[in-house]
């Protein structure tokens, strides 16, 4: 596993023996998200990170968790599918569909406030995937206007993507420099210690 020094991959960089890294998509707080593709020419998002020290197992178990819950979602639940550890220095990765659409807080700063019928349209759709995911057992915590995808087909200005890395599952708590608690975005299923009920 080649990356630079500053801990960010290089392009071209294979991951775990099936996933090559085209090109960096943004930095955040607590790492960069990559496209990459497999041997079938599916496209993903690739995030890395830095771990706490020695949480590696801990990791380890949590990512398989997501990968055996998450396996029953469709594609517009954008969550964990597989991931690991990168190299001796504690960076983990995970794999989640490609990152489309344009979030709703890019198209709302863009295009003003949205009309009553696009956001019950929007609503009702969100619930459904909410809801969705609920069954199947993963909670996703909070939604944010940038963790909502819209448009990911560029077909359906109405059809909403959830990207959603599991930091409310616990991710959080493995994270070198987890990111800043959003409190107007959490479920109000909360408990006082921040945990899901």
């Amino acid at each position: 596993m080649s990356d630079t020094s500053s801990g960010s991959l290089k392009t071209g960089t294979t991951v775990d023996g099936r996933f090559h890294v085209t090109r960096v998509l943004g930095r955040w707080r607590i790492g960069t998200a990559y496209l990459a593709i497999d041997e079938a020419a599916d496209v993903h998002t690739l995030l890395a990170f830095d771990l706490k020290p020695r949480v590696q197992k801990e990791y380890t178990g949590w990512i398989q968790r997501e990968e055996q819950r998450n396996a029953a979602l469709g594609p517009d639940l954008l969550v964990p599918r597989e991931g690991g550890i990168l190299h001796r220095r504690g960076r983990g990765w995970m794999v989640t569909g490609p990152f489309r659409g344009t979030s709703m807080l890019q198209q709302m700063r863009g295009r003003g406030p949205m009309s009553e019928e696009r956001a019950a349209r929007i609503g009702e759709r969100l619930a459904r995937l909410v809801s969705h995911a609920h069954e199947a057992g993963v909670v996703l915590g909070g939604l944010r206007p940038t963790t909502i995808l819209l448009d990911p087909g560029g077909d359906d200005p109405h059809r909403p993507v959830i990207f959603d890395i599991g930091l409310e599952r616990g991710l959080e708590e493995l994270l070198a420099t987890p990111p800043p608690a959003a409190l107007a975005y959490r479920a109000p299923d909360r408990s006082e210690e921040g945990r899901l009920r």
